[in-house]
Parts: structure tokens; C-alpha cells; sequence
């Protein structure tokens, strides 16, 4: 007996207390109950932040309930293994006009902290962009040097709503995190109209920074993380299973100063970023007449290695981000892998854009994609760039603009009189509605063995089936009278038979 109450004692520690805040607090105003909530001041206020009974502590859960119409301080610390939680209850919403550049839940350096959306948790502004009451710099969470802070499972709206036409304000962030931090992850989040939808700047030695399964549309850059220093250093960067799309709304007719990006890696100031992954993203449509990329990496340090797999990256009928749906632009050294991607183009832009400023600094593979419908690899400044590119699937590409080699347009004989694809195919990937293969689809079999680097396809079904990859970001498979998911993006299933 005495043992199982010492593990329920132990249970019950671990759990933490469950503390509340309305934006007025009610009862007694001791944060024990809903009815006895703290306000968000209150619960703002570092007295109510420590270690004891009825203080804010490590593994304990501040619930928020109702509507928040002020700022919420965060004043202590959880423990590895014991985080702090900020959590929605149900309807529960911060709401302003339009917050503070601040933020409206501000973590600072807190370290451990889990802000959690629960099931429908919503922070908006109501009245902040072109045309609206306000047009001011907002932003929604902010944090300065927070190791391991997690923010999931949160609809964040309306930052900042920008149409378009000249308006130069380049305003609004949803997630925002600089100086030196660890273990840095945003998942299953839904943002909408911002200027940037997640950031990250980094400042000394960061690492471990995972953006996994939200859905980000309508906003200038996606998701962005920039060096801040010659000194900065970001190791371990991996963007997942994310949905970037429809960021037109963000194009200037007047100078062109908005230029829209997936997800933006920025090394401009000398850093160093290293060890990225980019995995079963979708990027666009609905790029706009200003978007430079889908990825975009650039930078005077080092960028590099980085994986980029089982991506899906779309275009509209002649629109097309400007550089590439892949972009790499570096004065620096990179190596880079993009294996077991899918490109649908529209007839305009390209698929990969390669561009270095420094002799012999760039290493790059390009194994098993499937390219259609547009350019497919431009190669800018041959003697300053190693590359392996084979086993891809070329289809249906713009007419004598297949392929780009510094400066020229090119035909695929010439290109491989470069030592290019002696492998790859041109007949048709014959893909369903899902872009999955049909069974005449030249990209089955079609690949070489990447399995140092891709072990599955973007459902996870093992590479490679029948002992040879596929090109594409699926894998073919034979399962008789069955229905297979395809995720295609953050919260949207398509069914499809693959036989």
C-alpha cells in the first residue's frame, strides 16, 4: 500500500498544478479554477511564478480561458523533462486590433516552455493591414534566447492583411525567436497573413530547430531563419511536412520591394548554417508575380550539407517563383543533396536555380526527381560548381529551355555532353491527380539507390520497393484491392488506390 501511494504521490508531482487566467480574473483571483482565475495581469505578475503551491512552475499547465485582450508575460522557467504549459482551453483566443511588435505572449529567454493550442486555440488581430484601422508592425509570439520552446497546435491569424497594390509596410510576424537558443520547434500550426509566418534569427551557437506539419499561406515569407553576425552558427535545421502557399497577396505594383519565399535561409552576414533538411513540404501555388523561391538559401558563410527529399513544389500556368523553386545562391561554400522531389511546373520558371560566386564552393547531387512542365535544372557558373545530376524524370519541358548551362538555354544531348543525366528518361511520369504514379509511369524503377539519405517516401512506405528507387516523391507500390492516405501538406488527406 505504501508503495502505490508513494507512485501516485510521484504521478501527481509529475503532472504539475493546473492554473487558470481570464483577461479579468475571477473569485478569488488565485488562479485555482476558472471561477477563481487570475487575470491576464496577474498571471503576468512574477510573485505568481516559482517553485510551491500556487505559483507557476516547472510542469505545472496555465490554462487560458476566454478571450485575452492583453499581453501575457511569461516569468519562469520549466525543466528538461518538466516544461511549463501554456494551454488553450476550448474557444479560448487571444484577440487585439492589432498587438504589440512585442507580442502578445512574450517568453523572452524562458527556457522549457510549451505554448499549446489545444484543439482550436486562435491569437489574431482583427484590424491591421492595408486599408484597416491599423497598419502597424505586430507580432503574435516573441522569444530572445528560449531553449527548447514549443509552440504547436495553434491557429494564428491576420497579423497583418496585406493586399495588393504599392503599400510598402512590410509588417506583421506570427512566431518570432532571435539570439542564441536549442531546440527551437513549431508544429501543427495554421498562420495566416503575415509578413513572415515563422523566424528565427540566430546570434552565436544555435541548434536543433524543427518547423514540422503547419500550414502557412498568405504571407510574404513563409518561414524564415537569418544569421545575424559573421559569428552566428544554426546547426540542425529540419522544415517538414509543411504547407507554404498563395503568398500573392504580398506583391507591390509600385517597386518590387517584397520578395516572397517558401521558406528563406539567410546567411548574408558571414554565419554559418549546417546540417538542413527540407521533407515532404508543399510549396505553392499561388506565388504571385514577386516570389524569388520555393526554398531560397543564400549567403556569404557556409550553408551546407543540406537534404532536400519528397518535396512537392507546384506552378501555375506561367507563374513561377523568379529564381527557382529551389534557389541556391551562395558566396560561400555548399553542398547540397535534392533526391526524390516532384516539380509541376506551368510552363514558366524553373525547377532548381544553382548560382555560387566562388570557384569550385559548391557541391550539389540531383538524383530521382521528376521534372514537368518547365525548366528543370539551371547551372550558372560551371567551374565554381560540382555536380552529379541523374535518374531524374524530364517531361514535357519548355521548348528548348529544358535545360539552363551558364548563360544558355539548352537541349538535353547538349546537356549531357556536360557528363549530366546519361540515365535520366523523357518520356512521361504518367502521374494521377495525387501525383502519384500510375503503373506505366516511366518514374517507376526509374531511380538510383539514395538510401544513405532517404529511407522512405512522403507517406512512409519504405524506399525502395522491388529492390530499385522510384523517381518522385512517391514510391510505388503494389497492394491489391487497397486504399492507401496520401498526405499531401499539413491537415489534408487525399484517398487514392495504389496498385
Amino acid at each position: 500500500m505504501k508503495i502505490i501511494l508513494l507512485l501516485l504521490l510521484l504521478a501527481g508531482i509529475a503532472k504539475g498544478e493546473d492554473l487558470h487566467f481570464t483577461q479579468s480574473g475571477a473569485g478569488s483571483h488565485d488562479g485555482s479554477s476558472v471561477g477563481n482565475a487570475w487575470s491576464t495581469s496577474e498571471a503576468s505578475t512574477a510573485a505568481n511564478w516559482g517553485s510551491g503551491a500556487g505559483k507557476v512552475s516547472a510542469g505545472d499547465t496555465l490554462w487560458v480561458n476566454g478571450t485575452i485582450t492583453s499581453a501575457l508575460t511569461i516569468q519562469g522557467d520549466g525543466t528538461p523533462g518538466s516544461v511549463i504549459t501554456i494551454k488553450f482551453a476550448a474557444a479560448a483566443k487571444f484577440s487585439a486590433a492589432a498587438w504589440a511588435s512585442t507580442g502578445a505572449i512574450l517568453v523572452g529567454g524562458r527556457d522549457h516552455i510549451t505554448i499549446d493550442g489545444g484543439t482550436d486555440g486562435l491569437m489574431e488581430n482583427t484590424a491591421n493591414g492595408t486599408g484597416l484601422a491599423n497598419q502597424v508592425d505586430s507580432s503574435i509570439i516573441t522569444a530572445s534566447s528560449a531553449n527548447s520552446l514549443t509552440v504547436q497546435n495553434l491557429i494564428i491569424t491576420n497579423v497583418y492583411i496585406r493586399t495588393i497594390g504599392t503599400e510598402q509596410n512590410g509588417y506583421g510576424t506570427a512566431i518570432e525567436q532571435l539570439g542564441t537558443f536549442t531546440n527551437y520547434v513549431v508544429n501543427n500550426c495554421r498562420i495566416h497573413h503575415a509578413y513572415i509566418g515563422i523566424t528565427g534569427r540566430y546570434d552565436g551557437s544555435c541548434r536543433t530547430v524543427t518547423w514540422t506539419s503547419n500550414l502557412i499561406t498568405r504571407c510574404n515569407w513563409g518561414a524564415r531563419m537569418s544569421d545575424t553576425t559573421a559569428a552566428s552558427f544554426m546547426d540542425g535545421f529540419t522544415f517538414g511536412f509543411n504547407t507554404v502557399s498563395n503568398c500573392g497577396n504580398w506583391d507591390d505594383t509600385s517597386i518590387n520591394s517584397f520578395h516572397h519565399n517558401g521558406c528563406y535561409i539567410w546567411a548574408e552576414s558571414g554565419g554559418y548554417f549546417t546540417n538542413s533538411t527540407f521533407t515532404g513540404n508543399t510549396f505553392g501555388p499561388g506565388w504571385g508575380d514577386h516570389t524569388t523561391g520555393g526554398i531560397f538559401q543564400s549567403g556569404q558563410g557556409m550553408i551546407g550539407p543540406a537534404l532536400v527529399m519528397n518535396n512537392l513544389f507546384i506552378c501555375e500556368t506561367n507563374v513561377a517563383p523568379s529564381n527557382g523553386s529551389i534557389t541556391w545562391q551562395n558566396g560561400g561554400g555548399f553542398t547540397g543533396r535534392i533526391f526524390n522531389n516532384t516539380f509541376i511546373g506551368g510552363g514558366d520558371g524553373r525547377a532548381i536555380y544553382l548560382n555560387v560566386a566562388t570557384a569550385g564552393a559548391e557541391t550539389v547531387w540531383i538524383y530521382n526527381n521528376i521534372f514537368q512542365n518547365q525548366t528543370s535544372i539551371a547551372l550558372f557558373s560551371l567551374a565554381n560548381i560540382t555536380l552529379s545530376s541523374d535518374n531524374n524524370v524530364f517531361w514535357n519541358l519548355r521548348a528548348n529551355e529544358g535545360w539552363y548551362a551558364e548563360g544558355f538555354e539548352t537541349s538535353l544531348a547538349n546537356w549531357q555532353g556536360l557528363g549530366y543525366d546519361p540515365n535520366s528518361v523523357t518520356t512521361s511520369p504518367n502521374l494521377d491527380g495525387s501525383w502519384l504514379q500510375v503503373p506505366t509511369s516511366s518514374a517507376i524503377d526509374g531511380g538510383t539507390n539514395v538510401s544513405s539519405y532517404v529511407t522512405t517516401d512522403r507517406i512512409g512506405t519504405s524506399r525502395p520497393q522491388n529492390s530499385v528507387f522510384d523517381a518522385g516523391m512517391f514510391e510505388y507500390v503494389v497492394i491489391a484491392g487497397t486504399t492507401q492516405s496520401a498526405t499531401i501538406g499539413s491537415g489534408v488527406r487525399i484517398k487514392t488506390s495504389r496498385r
